[in-house]
């Protein structure tokens, strides 16, 4: 077997030298019109054509100006020269050659050889190594074991050839023995450079790793490489130069033979080629593309540091090529050949061959660095003519045209792979960017094609909730928040084409503040920026961030916070509040006196425990404040105990500094707050102001913001980097996604069989048809798409199952008020035999139900066993249907029409806004329909992502029966301190004749808001028939809703032409006349009207054409114009109608995705009623019920707990008459030991049970609110110490004010003042008498007894 192996080696090397020799020989083939060296074998650089003359007298300007460019460059030194230290010899050595093999990991399937899948928690390429200090070495972050066992390092050296390079027959074999860990065996964990084997026949190739991840890709030599190449550009000091060619030129010498032939997954190597075994260089194919751009790029930028080469550093590269490299010059000619030309041979042979982009602009670097003007035109030809992408051309301009949709996106599903090919065109477009080939007048721009300038806006307009992009595909964790658009890349655009859009995308990204925005080192007036920006947004405005709908890639989004613009402004407030004293109450003094003089307040203590209180209105924004006191020179010697609204801020605080400071910060709403401070001696206190900073860096509690809700509807490409998820739905509100996809695998190949399960149908919000994943799709279709602030609605269809007739989503958002909404959902399936709607929340404590009577899917001992698929499967079996990944299952066989899911959601990364931390984040699911079964199981998401939660919950909805018909409906919301529906229900649809209506082609709800307002929802397939709806009122149309408040009604109708008494126009039909034919940014649509339209309702309205013409032919309308012929000019924006050449060879004409002459619609949208329906709030001004203590240690039934009191924005004084209602729920949490008395008195009903901490739900409500604030509070029980030091003052709430009281949780002492002096000699006295009396009876007692 050795043998055969061995013949193999001397097989590829054989091959590889003839690849090579054959590659040299075709330098010099003509008829190819390839490469050919200048005449006499001389290099033929003659310019640095990436880091010009001009960017490096820049980043040297920059250096001396600005303090972050100096930074930059000392840092970049420092790691220079860390690297340099080791001296020029060592960085020649570092580099291997090609029997020294690499991978991308050990073994995935495995995990550590000693730990297994511990190590899975640290990421998908998680080992550790210190190149420099343990070379050869790897250490497991999860087991801290290092591998290989042997000693490699000495092991390499002693197989060291004459050139350098690593022979295994020259090796000394008695290094490969286990002397890291003996006990467990001499064989133990041994890598001879091709891998270790186990006993088991698992190989473990710990230093095929350690060369791809610690020195190649990622690795040393590229980070110290890349080192010397910015140090010397920054500093021009020769001594980096000379590192970084030595370098270069031994990875010249290299590279030529590198290749990964014999480097195949069946040999237990693992390279990213695409699956295409042996095609790559240094590394897998597709990644050679990011490896090999460091070397040309380092090329072009040390090009000057050739002719000023070092003595020391051409000694060495002489003596190491046995005297073949005598001067600089054939450093550079070995570079060109080794480097560049191999480039372009391995772009045409596929060894270097990524995703779209990678290798394209791999080539054109090359390209330009090489700068010849007999071979950089014909490679960059190369790169734009038609081909197959790599072998016969790189096919961008087709590809520009044919591939790149009308929105900007590429092949991908994946935000994040479509931030990968925008990257690699970005490269192309900046390297090409007023570059000219020398000697010659040719140039390429190509900003000039608006399909590549589409591509940058493409990932900004994903955005949701200003925080997050979507998990599309291979994107992101499950349920982290990032956005995958680039501040830089739209930076780029504005630069390169002027836009206005580009600058407000930066200042949005941005939020706002541009003081730190700049350009690249290398450019001149770097901070410049700031003011074009700004200037912009002067110009032009914000962005103002709304719903999209990407026709093209596939996106329907909706967001809430495009209301905004019919709402009040938002109020700026300041991030710093002062309160003087004369801005203060002091409705309580406890013990001790008050005075108040020249701004001052001093407070003059009788004793320990004397307090007073101070009162304030805080008209700001709600959050954690750190609260500072501004006191006098010569304050206090004391301290004192303070409180904040009932709560210890912090004990024994000494107030005799000038500012005084807490470590704790206080979480504060807008509405009167409560200061108590208790002296903890007789010292006196004085002070003159009170900061409130809400820019503390201090730790706070919680965070409160304004939600923002907003949903997506997925329906593009499910394949390739995609996931099998077409009319998948992603919820997010708070901040939070809140039913996530899963995100990027565990490992994107073949081998990680967990990634099936990820990527396909059931893992996702939609449904599978007959156990089976959806078919490949490219596009749905938009049947209906609406942005309104009261209804914003999304209808998609999709063709994904054969057995399927219908496959079509209709979800809606519902604003309840200026800041809440909630979700309604129809998914109509017709076809096959068994329908699955899944849905799944995000990482939750606990997951409730009502309505479903589940049973355990568990063995005799209780304990979980099988999974979804069967009880009999264990978990991960590969299976068809891939449903045997889940687990922890619970059944309802029988279920009812009507159930609910209750997810108690985690905010698992820290991203919330607006979610109280008493109450956390719901997700509440009300789901109707006729179901066979209803399970609940665990999905577990993909194990290798830090922080990725460890399980989700599912619900799965199934029905089964011949030929189905289905129609999943449910209404969710998102609610933290208010809810938001209190109840919701589906009501009777009839026809005109008093029949009920077919239940699977219209639908319709009842919704009951926390408000009182009523929604009545209405969705039909049939948008000819009349139906009425609950009694109450008709309809005839797509989508209706019909509010109704008291005496106050308000409609919403979508392609409707009647609804309750409104008639209404559905829609406007008519035939294209004309559209734009160039490929532009912008473009128009004309058509001729078939009925009257008022022009004005068409902004923001979609077209829809024939879908036969093109790929979901809808257009969202920007603006319309009516003509003076009475046609109407619609203004579609940058999106183009071309879908793609008339073919390869005929550039010239174009297909479109809309036909002159063929018909259109446009439905229409009228909302029409009373408005108070829709713009009644939520309202309640109390936003926090306070209660002034904790439960003494000693409480006992019947004692008095405390006293609890709202903070609320409409109270503005101490002494303000609001007359609150505070009730208890004694049915939730501890709520059955309290009760309230007395208006606003918290009393024990019962001894208290062994606990420190109680859960109450407690509801305030003033008359002015519309509905009562409730909030659930965990109270705790003193300790031994508190009990016995500190005793609280507080006050009572009355209708006519505050009232201030004496008493406190623990009974006061009486006071040593009022204890007369007299009683002491009393006391002592008659102890005296007592003591004689006994001793005189004592005495005489004796004598008797005597």
């Amino acid at each position: 077997m050795k043998g055969l192996t061995t013949m193999k080696r001397i097989f590829t090397r054989c091959l590889s030298m003839l690849l090579f020799f054959l590659q040299l020989g075709l330098l010099f083939a003509p008829p190819m019109q390839l490469s050919v060296f200048a005449v006499g074998g001389n290099p033929v650089k003659t310019r640095s054509t990436i880091y010009t003359a001009e960017m490096i007298k820049n980043a040297r300007e920059n250096i001396k100006k600005y303090d972050w460019a100096k930074k930059e460059a000392n840092r970049v030194k420092t790691n220079a020269d860390n690297y340099l230290s080791q001296g020029l010899t060592w960085l020649w050595e570092l580099i291997p050659s090609q029997n020294i093999y690499r991978s991308y990991g050990v073994n995935q399937k495995e995990g550590c050889l000693n730990c297994g899948h511990d190590i899975d928690n640290f990421g998908n390429y998680p080992y550790k190594a210190d190149v420099i200090n343990k070379p050869w070495k790897l250490t497991c972050p999860a087991c801290d074991m290092s591998f290989p066992t042997n000693d490699f390092a000495s092991y390499y050296k002693s197989g060291l050839d004459a050139n350098g390079k690593f022979q295994s027959k020259l090796a000394n074999k008695s290094y490969l023995v286990n002397t890291l860990y003996p006990e467990k065996g001499k064989n133990w964990g041994v890598d001879d450079g091709y891998g270790y084997i186990d006993q088991t026949g698992k190989k473990y190739t710990f230093i095929a790793y350690y060369a791809h991840w610690s020195l190649w890709h990622c690795g040393i030599i590229r980070n110290a490489l890349n080192a010397f190449t910015n140090a010397y550009m920054y500093t021009g000091e020769q001594k980096y130069a000379d590192a970084g060619i030595v370098m270069l030129d031994r990875i010249a010498d290299l590279y030529p033979e590198m290749n990964i032939l014999d480097m195949t997954v069946s040999n237990g190597f693992q390279h990213s080629n695409g699956g295409v075994q042996g095609k790559g260089k240094i590394v897998g194919s597709i990644w050679e593309t990011s490896t090999v751009v460091h070397f040309i790029s380092a090329y072009d930028a040390l090009y000057p540091g050739f002719a000023t080469l070092g003595e020391e550093a051409m000694n060495l590269l002489k003596t190491k090529s046995k005297g073949s490299k005598t001067k600089p010059d054939d450093l550079r000619l070995n570079i060109e050949i080794g480097i560049l030309h191999q480039t372009y041979f391995s772009v045409l042979n596929g060894d270097i061959k990524g995703n779209s982009g990678m290798h394209q602009s791999t080539l054109t670097r090359a390209a330009v660095v090489l700068d010849d003007p007999k071979v950089t035109p014909k490679w960059l030809d190369f790169v734009f003519q038609p081909g197959d992408g790599y072998s016969t051309g790189g096919n961008v301009n087709i590809l520009f045209v044919d591939v790149i949709d009308r929105d900007g996106f590429g092949t991908e599903a994946s935000p994040g792979y479509n931030s990968l090919w925008l990257n690699e065109y970005l490269n192309m477009a900046d390297i090409l960017d007023g570059y000219v080939v020398k000697d010659t007048d040719l140039s390429y721009d190509m900003y000039t094609n608006p399909k590549f300038v589409k591509m940058f806006s493409s990932l900004f307009h994903l955005i949701v909730s200003d925080s997050q992009t979507p998990a599309i595909g291979d994107t992101g964790q499950t349920g982290y928040a990032s956005i995958v658009a680039k501040e830089n890349y739209l930076l780029i655009a504005y630069l390169a084409t002027n836009d206005p859009f580009f600058a407000q995308a930066v200042y949005y990204l941005h939020k706002g503040d541009v003081s730190k925005l700049r350009l690249s080192i290398f450019d001149k007036n770097p901070e410049g920026i700031q003011d074009r920006i700004l200037n912009v947004i002067k110009d032009h405005g914000e962005y103002k961030a709304t719903g999209v709908n990407l026709t093209g890639y596939g996106y329907a989004c909706l967001k809430q916070n495009m209301i905004t613009s019919i709402l009040d402004s938002p109020v700026t407030y300041p991030a710093v509040v002062s309160l003087e004293v004369k801005d203060l109450e002091f409705p309580g003094i406890y013990g001790g006196s008050m005075t108040v003089s020249n701004g001052i307040a001093s407070f003059s203590p009788k004793k320990a425990g004397d307090a007073f209180l101070a009162g304030f209105y805080l008209d700001n924004d709600d959050g954690d404040y750190e609260v500072v006191f501004g006191c006098p020179e010569n304050n206090s010697n004391g301290s004192y105990n303070v409180y904040i609204d009932g709560k210890m801020l912090q004990s024994k605080v000494d107030f005799s500094a000038k500012a005084v400071y807490f470590y704790k910060t206080a979480p504060l709403t807008k509405g009167y707050h409560y200061l108590s401070l208790e002296a903890t001696s007789e010292s006196e206190l004085q002070f003159t102001t009170i900061l409130l900073n809400k820019n503390s860096q201090s730790t706070g509690i919680s965070s409160a913001k304004n939600p923002e809700f907003s949903f997506a509807v997925y329906y593009g490409r499910n394949t390739g980097h995609g996931h099998r998820d077409t009319l998948n739905l992603h919820l997010f509100a708070f901040n939070i996604s809140l039913a996530p996809d899963l995100g990027y695998p565990e490992y994107a190949d073949s081998v990680d069989m967990h990634r099936r399960w990820v990527s396909t149908t059931i893992s996702h919000n939609t449904v599978i048809v007959n156990d089976t994943e959806q078919l490949k799709s490219v596009i749905g279709k938009t049947e209906h798409y609406d942005k309104n602030a009261y209804v914003q609605l999304s209808d998609i269809s999709a063709n994904v199952y054969d057995e399927t007739s219908e496959y079509r989503r209709t979800t809606a958002m519902i604003t309840a008020n200026d800041s809440l909404a909630y979700y309604v959902d129809f998914f109509r399936v017709t076809g096959g035999s068994s329908h699955i709607y899944s849905f799944h929340g995000g990482e939750a404590e606990s997951v409730e139900t009502e309505g479903l009577n589940l049973k355990k899917q568990a063995d005799e001992s209780g304990n979980y066993i099988g999974t979804y698929e069967s009880p009999y499967l264990d978990w991960g079996t590969v299976t068809d249907s891939r449903m045997a990944w889940f687990k922890n299952v619970d059944r309802d066989a029988d279920p009812g029409n009507t159930f609910k899911v209750v997810w108690n959601l985690v905010d698992t990364y820290d991203m919330s806004k607006g979610i109280s931390e008493k109450h956390g984040l719901k997700m509440e699911m009300t789901m109707f329909g006729d179901f066979t079964e209803v399970a609940l199981a665990d999905g577990i998401p993909p194990r290798n992502k830090v922080n990725n939660p460890s399980s989700v919950r599912y619900m799965m909805a199934k029905k089964t029966g011949r030929n189905l018909s289905s129609l999943f409906t449910s209404v969710i919301q998102a609610y933290s301190d208010q809810i938001i529906v209190v109840d919701s229900e589906p009501v009777k649809v009839t026809t005109e004749n008093g029949k009920n209506a077919d239940a699977h082609k219209v639908a319709a709800l009842k919704v009951t808001l926390s408000t009182g307002r009523v929604d009545y929802i209405i969705n039909s397939t049939d948008n000819s028939t009349t139906y009425t709806v609950d009694g109450l009122f008709d309809f005839c149309g797509f989508f209706g809703v019909y509010s109704v408040l008291g005496d106050k009604v308000m409609t919403y109708a979508h392609d409707a032409t009647l609804i309750g008494k409104n008639t209404v126009q559905n829609r406007v039909n008519g035939t294209i006349v004309s559209l734009t034919k160039k490929l532009q940014l912008e473009n128009t649509i004309v058509i001729k009207p078939a009925n009257d339209v008022d022009v004005s309702q068409l902004t923001h309205k979609i077209l829809s054409g024939n879908s036969l013409n093109g790929q979901n032919p809808v257009y969202e309308i920007i603006s319309a114009k009516k003509l003076e012929d009475g046609n109407i000019e619609l203004n579609i924006g940058s999106v183009s109608l071309i879908n793609s050449y008339a073919s390869a060879t005929d550039t010239k004409n174009y297909v479109y995705n809309l036909k002159e002459g063929d018909t259109c619609y446009i439905p229409l949208t009228l909302v029409a009623g009373k408005s108070d329906a829709f713009f009644f709030p939520l309202y309640t001004s109390i936003n926090a019920i306070i209660l002034s203590h904790d439960i003494s240690r000693n409480a006992k039934k019947d004692s008095l707990v405390g006293f609890l009191y709202a903070v609320d924005t409409q109270r503005t004084s101490a002494f303000d008459e609001i007359a609150y209602t505070f009730s208890l729920d004694e049915s939730f949490g501890d709520g059955s030991l309290f009760e309230i008395r007395n208006g606003n008195e918290l009393y024990l009903v019962k001894d208290l049970p062994d606990s420190t901490t109680y859960l109450l739900r407690l509801t305030a409500q003033s008359p002015e609110d519309t509905i009562a604030y409730t909030e659930e509070k965990s109270i705790n029980r003193m300790g031994r110490s508190e009990s016995e030091t500190h005793s609280i003052y507080s006050f009572r709430l009355k209708p006519n004010g505050i009232v201030p009281v004496q008493d406190s949780v623990n009974p006061p002492q009486e006071e040593k003042d009022n204890f007369n002096p007299l009683w002491y000699f009393i006391l002592a006295s008659g102890v005296v008498l007592i003591i004689a009396g006994a001793a005189v009876f004592w005495i005489i007692k004796k004598k008797k007894k005597a």
